[in-house]
């Protein structure tokens, strides 16, 4: 764009007249909560420009029109690129900012409550993604971690796209593929590849290549500064995948991830993963439960999600790391059941990104000790003969836990069977294996059978008294 009336003129085009042309011309509508709430918040003058962005991150498409115009040669005045909201909305100004959400607000949604689910869902998916990128950029890239967030936000900009072009059509792929099936088919049948075509996008509507190659497999970043975005990136999206999937487990510490996982050109330590797990957790866990909360619905004692349940296998725990270090660390105890959890509420405004404290016991910093190769598996440990007992029943009941480690082919499975039995067999209605915090002031939830208690919770201990 070379002026300020082409930005205009452009942006009142409306997705209806581009309903029929490249997907390349489409113009994404807005998430009318969030952009209420931008709106809501521009016009008050003692506006801190920290509040505005928070909530503008929330939408990927604010987020695109906001840097596709600080971007522009009207703006910018050959200065450098903008990859944040934060430094979009010093360099655009009140007054545009106010225009430009005006223009936004102005594009008509989507009509269609299948298409509008499938746009909504993958918009969703971008913002938990970003959100949890930014958990990780604290613990390996704290200066990058906005540019991570932002580029996170487009990571399924070419989903997006997909849903709003191909409508009808996506909604029929949908129902019957899973979404690699759906991208396999379009890339097959419309030569649509998702991923290219979201880059695409991006460059046609002025993204700086700063965002734009993190998100291009096939280029080798230019700033070797930042060639730590990408991993990040496709992590964070790598754990939300594994949430939604119910594989949340699959990637605990503990666990040998598969050669091609973004998680391992992390460098993180064995500590540094455990904590990152934990609050992942933790957000995801929080998400879910106030989604679910606002529609009325019970909440699963397992993390999922229904769309995307078809993407992976069900696959089992896998902890034999985490458990060695309950076990042999004299520091962290196990209990037996969670009475209370509290689950910590959050707002569009209010999302705290800075979560390391000096007081946490899961906090984020090194230690001093040797590094090892994270998430390698253990040995198990060596198996002892079963004591004899005085009494039948206790000899049967040993004889009966004896029999289940014999016929544990692995850790996860003798862990899966021991909580089953748990409740099973015994008088309790719920069983769980649970990390706590050296000083006892909460704990973290790692697996888990029963009701009203789920993988990944964090339970507060405000009772001195607790068996925890």
């Amino acid at each position: 764009m070379d002026d300020k009336d082409n930005i205009t003129s452009e942006e009142t085009v409306s997705c209806a007249e581009a309903q029929g042309g490249s997907p390349l011309t489409k113009f994404m509508p807005t998430d009318p909560p969030v952009w209420r709430e931008a709106r809501r918040l521009i016009a008050d003058k003692s506006l801190r420009v920290e509040d505005l962005s928070t909530a503008c991150v929330q939408d990927p498409v604010i987020v695109l029109e906001l840097l596709k115009v600080a971007n522009a040669l009207y703006f910018s005045g050959g200065r450098g690129d903008i990859t944040t909201v934060k430094t979009a909305l010093m360099r655009l100004g009140s007054d545009v900012v106010t225009e430009q959400l005006d223009f936004m607000g102005q594009r008509p949604q989507i009509k269609n409550n299948e298409i509008a689910h499938w746009f909504n869902l993958y918009r969703r998916y971008a913002k938990r993604v970003s959100i949890v990128s930014t958990i990780i950029a604290q613990a390996v890239a704290r200066t990058l971690s906005e540019d991570c967030q932002t580029t996170s936000l487009f990571i399924n900009i070419g989903e997006m796209l997909a849903v709003l072009h191909f409508g009808d059509e996506y909604v029929e792929l949908a129902e019957d593929n899973s979404r690699s099936g759906i991208n396999y088919q379009l890339a097959t049948n419309f030569k649509f590849d998702v991923e290219k075509m979201g880059i695409k996008y991006l460059k046609k509507m002025g993204i700086p290549d700063a965002i734009c190659l993190p998100l291009d497999r096939d280029n080798i970043p230019r700033k070797s500064d930042r060639a730590i975005i990408r991993p990040i990136c496709y992590s964070a999206a790598e754990l939300v995948d594994a949430y939604d999937n119910n594989r949340w487990e699959k990637v605990a510490p503990g666990k040998t991830l598969p050669s091609k996982s973004s998680i391992r050109l992390l460098d993180l330590d064995d500590t540094q993963y455990l904590k990152v797990y934990e609050r992942v957790a933790e957000y995801l866990y929080t998400f879910t439960s106030n989604e679910q909360k606002a529609l009325n619905k019970p909440i699963s004692p397992t993390p999922s999600t229904e769309d995307f349940s078809k993407l992976g296998d069900d696959l089992g725990l896998e902890l034999d790391s985490l458990i060695q270090e309950v076990t042999s660390n004299p520091s962290i105890e196990i209990g037996h059941e969670a009475e209370e959890v509290s689950v910590p509420k959050t707002e569009i405004k209010n999302v705290d990104y800075d979560f390391v404290d000096p007081k946490d016991q899961f906090s984020l910093k090194s230690t001093n000790e040797k590094k090892t190769v994270p998430r390698v598996a253990g040995k198990l440990a060596e198996r002892i003969q079963a004591p004899k007992l005085r009494t039948p029943a206790g000899t049967k009941a040993v004889a009966n836990i004896t029999s289940m480690f014999e016929n544990a082919n692995s850790s996860e499975e003798l862990l899966i069977s021991l909580l089953d039995r748990l409740i099973t067999e015994g008088p309790f209605k719920k069983s769980a294996l649970i990390v706590v915090s050296k000083d006892r002031q909460h704990a973290i939830v790692v697996a888990a059978r029963g009701p009203n208690i789920g993988n990944g919770q964090r339970i507060e201990i405000t009772d001195p008294l607790s068996p925890l």
